[in-house]
Order: C-alpha cells, then sequence, then structure tokens
C-alpha cells in the first residue's frame, strides 16, 4: 500500500519519527494501529449503549417529551 500525505503531514510524521528515533513508516503504522484500536472500541462501546437504550425502551422505561423538557429546565435554570 502506498499513501500519499499533505507535505506539512509528511512533515509532521518525519518529526516525530525523528523525535522518536523510528522511522515514519513505523510512526504511520502505529498510529493508524491505535487509531483503528480506539475506533473499534468506541463503536463496540456505542452498539452496547444502543442495545441498552433499546431494551428500556422495550421496557417501557423512557420519559415523555414534555417530561424531558420540565427536566431541562430545571437543570439549566439557577
Amino acid at each position: 500500500m502506498e499513501i500519499q500525505f499533505p507535505p506539512e503531514l509528511e512533515a509532521r510524521i518525519q518529526q516525530m519519527a525523528a523525535d522518536s528515533g523510528s522511522g515514519p513508516d513505523q510512526v504511520v503504522v502505529e498510529l493508524v494501529s491505535a487509531q483503528i484500536s480506539t475506533r473499534a472500541e468506541y463503536d463496540s462501546w456505542f452498539r452496547r449503549e444502543v442495545e441498552k437504550g433499546i431494551a428500556s425502551l422495550d421496557r417501557g422505561e423512557f420519559f415523555e417529551h414534555a417530561e424531558v423538557g420540565r427536566r431541562m429546565e430545571k437543570f439549566f435554570t439557577p
């Protein structure tokens, strides 16, 4: 795989590589790996939260629109 970076981004990658004593390819691999891992964790968390929300709705646990408005008003009113 070959990726072209804008010059300013390539310069930052080169600087990170120089600072860490590794090559630019290794810096890119580490950054992409970290991003993929973070994204996968977030996606998994998000799906679990959506499933919990759907389960609460199925159990009838929710607030009507007017109640949400009252709670928000109370929360934002000093």
